[in-house]
């Protein structure tokens, strides 16, 4: 098979070295997607001679390099073998290394398939049988060695969500989890998959999966495992974006607590401010001081864009949108912004808390009014 658009044509830099294209680019050209990336394995290569080529080391861990031109990774070809326990536990081999053995340690069939310079597709797992058969398996038992794998087959499942898992493939994964391999796992890596797997098209594949292999309650433990359909999936439907399905996802947890992992301080900021808003916004009704109240808990007149955000994922949860559109919900907190206190220097600073109240209260109530003209 011909996959020309992946085709190397290479230039001085690359003149004679033995380079292809692997991964996720050939699998999303079979797939008729979009590639974003590429990347390219050099076979018989060693790191002295890239770097005499003009390629710049990423880093010390891995025989990774920049092209000083385009921009692109170029990585030698290479084997792993287990040291130790975690996705950290490995020692890289590289030197003679052929362009299979290195496919071999890939995670899936499906992202083991290369391109060479002519355009031939390379296939020695039967990646494309299962791409068109919509299924990941592992390439081979080596798979069982890195927990991270475990992760990335739910966000691809979000993604993917047509495709299926191959049996002999879960029941590796529910070995690994039973092994301890998966409580090695690093929170900030934990939350690199998950925030990827929240914005993906079917974000509930993911928890579904971690549930079948036994995972769930170590990863999150007290979740209510989300169905398709649910709230995550709506939320991606809607286009939240990261920092909306993140308070979404809290939503699956008793009090609204989840996991904290290495979330970003903001999105926790975001996700303890939603069970305020939810318990106001559930029996609101048009009421100056419970629309005003609203505003406030969340620091809304400061934070306009964080109250709507939260206005949106609570309005998801409680499926309806209450009396107010966000659109209204915006032009009050304008409105609301407009009270000053500049002409109040006469007043005390308990009198100027009570009028400023009042005008806003005042502002909410005409704008109701004019709502029921």
């Amino acid at each position: 098979m011909q996959i020309d658009s992946l085709r190397f044509t290479g230039d001085s830099l690359t003149k004679g070295l033995e380079v292809y294209c692997v991964g996720g680019a050939v699998r999303d050209s079979l797939l008729g997607l979009k590639i974003k990336d590429r990347d390219w394995v050099v076979v018989s290569a060693t790191p002295d001679e890239m770097e005499s080529r003009g390629f710049k080391p990423v880093g010390a861990d891995f025989p990774v390099f920049i092209h000083p031109i385009s921009g692109e990774e170029y990585a030698l070809a290479r084997t792993e073998r287990k040291i130790s326990k975690g996705y950290h536990g490995f020692r890289i081999f590289t030197g003679d290394v052929s362009l299979e053995e290195d496919l071999r340690r890939r995670d899936f069939t499906i992202n083991a398939m290369a391109v060479d310079r002519e355009g031939n597709l390379i296939d020695p797992f039967n990646g494309y049988r299962d791409l068109q058969d919509r299924v990941f398996r592992h390439v081979s038992d080596s798979f069982s060695e890195d927990p991270v794998r475990i992760l990335r087959l739910g966000r691809f499942l979000a993604r993917f969500d047509q495709f299926f898992v191959a049996q002999e493939t879960i029941e590796l994964c529910r070995k690994m989890v039973e092994e301890g391999e998966i409580d090695a796992l690093v929170q900030e890596r934990v939350w690199r998959e998950l925030s990827r797997s929240l914005i993906e098209n079917v974000p509930s594949k993911f928890f579904q999966i971690m549930e079948k292999v036994g995972a769930i309650e170590i990863l999150f433990p007290n979740m209510q495992v989300p169905q398709k359909g649910d709230y995550l999936d709506r939320g991606r439907k809607h286009g939240f974006d990261l920092i909306r399905q993140y308070c979404v996802f809290t939503s699956y947890f008793s009090d609204f607590i989840a996991p904290q992992f290495a979330v970003p301080r903001e999105y926790r900021e975001y996700a303890k401010s939603l069970p305020l808003l939810y318990e106001i916004l559930k029996d609101i009704q048009l009421q100056p001081q419970q629309i005003l109240e609203a505003i406030t808990t969340v620091d809304g007149l400061r934070k306009p864009s964080k109250f709507l955000a939260l206005l949106e994922v609570v309005n998801l949860l409680l499926e309806n949108e209450g009396p107010l559109s966000p659109a209204q919900w915006a032009e009050i907190i304008k409105l609301v912004k407009t009270v000053s206190t500049e002409d109040l220097i006469n007043l005390t600073p308990l009198q100027i808390k009570e009028h400023v109240q009042n005008s806003r209260l005042q502002i909410i109530q005409d704008y109701i009014d004019d709502l029921k003209a």
